[in-house]
């Protein structure tokens, strides 16, 4: 990434747990560039010293197979003393437990700045984020929205939490033609009579509302709509695979659902094709614990119209703006009312998700939101006075402010 490789060139050293987020971290690091001062801890071992976690794992082995550093550790001696070989300036985790706290406060004692990112909400209520929260430096969270709800659980908090954005690179898959090419593919497999296609991606379970769209596909099917409902991601257990197959099998509409399964990291245009063929996008997740909404901002690159959970973290970051349709969080009426109203006003709605991917464009790619990291870091670092290009409208400030504020402190 050229930005982080001029930045990083000169001299500052990361290093950074697993998790979805250094994607976008390190301005993705999906790009096959050597950034040699950042290493990506293959982090299911800041979970636990147990058996591995497999959501940790997968996602830390994906983000980490083919870039700098592919390291696992089977206990936490051993990260501890690779850290420490390290001689790292700032260590920035996206993980959480007792070991990795005790790693933390090591650190501390060399005067090493710590930042924190808060990924889900079910963090406010773990004694071990609150530990974490008053050990670190820095703690950011993907919205504003996140990060308000964790300055009002503790004030002390205020002055070194941050909103900091997830990003996307997947705009410039929008008229590529070999996106183009495999999505025209995937429809003609799954959408051979001109179904519309109703697509949800990420980790199948309850959360995500995913139960309660397979209700809401069901009903519009029982009153004639020509629909399906795909989804791709990880299945965590079979039995939330065999729940959702259920709720189509008991309705005799068993071949109206398309279960893709986890699509690989290293594998971008197929996802994007995939959510370029979709008719509408659906992440009516319960908004309490949904920070961000990342798929909803790859789907929304994509040009995808988007009906998302007005509630949260979405409702900050998508409904607010005008980005997409919001719905009651994991109501089946109204998620089935949500995209009724997609297939009945679709050149309306697919003229709304062309204009957010142009706002996506400009302030949610990889090269702008790594660019605010690096500033973040360097302030960190030395104290400089380095405030990031913050765009000066409507659709930003609610996540932005808090980085000016921060850096201009």
């Amino acid at each position: 990434m050229r930005i982080l490789k001029q930045k990083f060139a000169e001299g500052l050293n990361i290093a950074s747990g697993c998790d979805t987020v250094p994607l976008q971290l390190v301005g993705g690091l999906r790009y096959k560039d050597e950034i040699e001062s950042i290493r990506l801890i293959g982090g299911l071992n800041l979970y636990t010293d147990e058996a591995p976690w497999d959501w940790c794992g997968y996602t830390g082995s994906d983000i980490t197979k083919d870039k700098t550093v592919d390291e696992t550790f089977g206990n936490f001696e051993d990260l501890n003393n690779y850290l420490n070989s390290g001689k790292y300036e700032i260590i920035h985790s996206h993980t959480r437990g007792e070991k990795l706290n005790e790693i933390n406060k090591e650190f501390h004692k060399q005067n090493i700045p710590i930042v924190y990112t808060m990924h889900g909400m079910d963090s406010l209520s773990n004694p071990l984020d609150e530990e974490m929260f008053d050990e670190v430096d820095l703690i950011t969270a993907p919205s504003a929205y996140a990060a308000d709800k964790i300055t009002e659980k503790n004030k002390k908090y205020t002055k070194k939490t941050l909103a900091v954005p997830n990003s996307t690179n997947f705009t410039k898959y929008t008229y590529d033609p070999k996106v183009n090419e495999l999505s025209e593919e995937i429809r003609k497999k799954y959408a051979p009579n001109g179904e519309e296609l109703i697509l949800i991606t990420g980790r199948l379970q309850e959360d995500k509302g995913v139960y309660e769209l397979g209700e809401a596909v069901t009903r519009l099917l029982e009153k004639g709509d020509n629909v399906k409902l795909m989804h791709a991601g990880i299945t965590f257990n079979e039995e939330d695979r065999i729940r959702l197959e259920n709720i189509f099998e008991e309705k005799g509409y068993r071949d109206k659902l398309i279960l893709n399964g986890k699509i690989p990291e290293s594998d971008e245009k197929n996802l994007a094709a995939i959510y370029k063929s979709a008719d509408v996008f659906v992440l009516p997740s319960d908004g309490t614990y949904e920070t961000f909404g990342l798929s909803a901002l790859e789907a929304l690159a994509m040009e995808t119209p988007l009906i998302t959970s007005a509630k949260g973290g979405t409702y900050q970051i998508y409904i607010e703006p005008g980005f997409g349709i919001g719905v009651q969080p994991r109501k089946v009426g109204s998620i089935e009312k949500g995209i009724s109203h997609v297939i009945n006003n679709y050149e309306q709605e697919k003229e709304r998700a062309k204009i957010a991917r142009k706002i996506i464009d400009k302030i949610y790619t990889t090269d702008f939101v790594s660019d605010l990291w690096v500033n973040i870091y360097e302030k960190l670092r030395e104290d400089l006075p380095i405030v990031p290009d913050i765009p000066d409208d409507n659709y930003t400030q609610a996540t932005y402010k808090k980085i000016e504020d921060w850096l201009n402190d």
